[in-house]
């Protein structure tokens, strides 16, 4: 028996505007030399498969200011009128670290027990430059990502086992208008850059008239979104924010090698969801700040975003089957202790993106329950931000009735995301 990954029937269709082959590459060499240390590991929290924020700080109190990010990267992942908040020259990096293990323990074939360990590193950085009432930022960040891997059982019938590494980046450059004392407006440009690998076996493919047929393959490319933010402020202890990005589209496209030796083209053409966000920042006393935020993702697009092989048409299967959107909510608390000190936490919820119907060895997500702390530490020039995250364990039960490819158990573990961001004033 040979299991393999499964698809729904798709409808060919043509793809306008995909990229000629290469030219990507060339601009990425060229405009993104950090682009590679960045996807050399996979772009994600462990929780799932959208990331709920950036930046040390903003991690620290899961990412629930939208009204007021603490960092300048979080304002450029989800509303950047929030970059009006930063009056001074700066430029700011760190390393990220996430630890974290999944668990598939297989109803049929019964005895496919896999676990999926992994170490995870998330750079982060940018820049800010405000002038006059405006400031300009640049950062880099993932939105999205995910890696899966869970070896072969020959004497199940599971010659190959399955992998995929999945990464969609962001590289927004933006502005941010500071109107008066109660009104800030922003926007962006979004430049993108997604890769997907995958390692996985198709009982029989027609074309062929063969089976089992190994299918590993890469697939990369860019794409384009924007960004709008508002923040508004009625008195000095509310701000009220809204970011919206309308979706995007990112080309990308790759080959394989079939049995007999000759080449077929591999594309994909995903569109960047579009996303709304919300949240109010209320300054309690002098030293507590409380804050609230909601985030809805049209992830259901991901679902609508299809592998197509040129030789093999049969094979075309959904980028990530029966996707859902998510939509999150998080709580966050600053405590000033002195005028270097700042304690900081959070806890959020996100819903599952993955529907049952599509959970498989090569994506699963799980509900997001997470709790999260850090501190703020400022000297002269500098400022050193530290958050931890920490996603309580979650399983989902795949009937057989429901099972693409494995019905059985998914399990995540707790996971432990550290964080840390090193902030130098010019």
């Amino acid at each position: 028996m040979t299991i393999a990954r499964m698809s729904r029937p798709a409808r060919r269709s043509r793809l306008p505007g995909r990229c000629p082959g290469g030219w990507h590459r060339a601009i990425l060499c060229a405009a993104w030399p950090v682009v590679g240390l960045l996807l050399a590991v996979p772009l994600a929290s462990a929780s799932g498969l959208l990331t709920p924020g950036v930046g040390a700080a903003d991690l620290a109190i899961s990412g629930s200011n939208v009204a007021r990010p603490l960092s300048a990267s979080q304002a450029q992942f989800i509303n950047p009128a929030g970059l009006a908040g930063f009056t001074e020259h700066a430029v700011y990096g760190g390393p990220g670290i996430v630890f974290a293990r999944g668990e598939l323990n297989a109803e049929i074939p019964e005895g496919y027990d896999k676990s999926n360990n992994m170490v995870v590193l998330l750079p982060d950085l940018g820049l800010v430059y405000p002038t006059g009432r405006w400031t300009f930022g640049w950062s880099v960040h993932g939105s999205s990502g995910s890696e899966f891997e869970y070896g072969a059982e020959p004497e199940l019938g599971i010659e190959d086992g399955f992998y995929s590494s999945n990464a969609i980046l962001g590289a927004p450059a933006g502005a941010a208008y500071r109107v008066n004392d109660h009104w800030w407006l922003g926007a962006e440009i979004i430049p993108l850059y997604a890769s997907t690998k995958l390692r996985y076996t198709n009982p029989y493919v027609p074309e062929l008239g063969a089976g089992p047929v190994p299918y590993r393959f890469e697939v990369d490319g860019l794409g384009l979104q924007a960004s709008f933010g508002v923040t508004w402020m009625p008195d000095e202890r509310w701000s009220l924010g809204f970011g919206f990005r309308p979706p995007g589209r990112i080309w990308t496209d790759g080959f394989m090698r079939l049995p007999s030796g000759s080449k077929q083209d591999v594309t994909l053409e995903i569109e960047a969801p579009s996303e709304t966000a919300f949240g109010i920042t209320c300054r309690v006393t002098k030293r507590l700040t409380l804050s609230y935020g909601f985030r809805w993702v049209d992830a259901n697009v991901f679902g609508d975003a299809y592998f197509r092989f040129e030789k093999t048409p049969s094979a075309d299967s959904p980028y990530l089957p029966d996707a859902q959107d998510e939509w999150r909510t998080s709580l966050g608390a600053q405590y000033t202790l002195t005028e270097q000190w700042e304690l900081r936490s959070g806890m959020g919820f996100g819903s599952a993106i993955v529907g049952n119907k599509g959970v498989n060895p090569m994506s699963y997500d799980v509900q997001d329950l997470t709790f999260s702390g850090g501190f703020g530490y400022s000297s002269g020039p500098w400022t050193f931000d530290a958050a931890v995250n920490a996603m309580v364990g979650a399983e989902r039960d795949v009937p057989i009735e429901d099972a693409l490819v494995i019905p059985g158990e998914y399990t995540t573990h707790p996971a432990l995301f550290f964080a840390l961001t090193i902030t130098r004033r010019l």
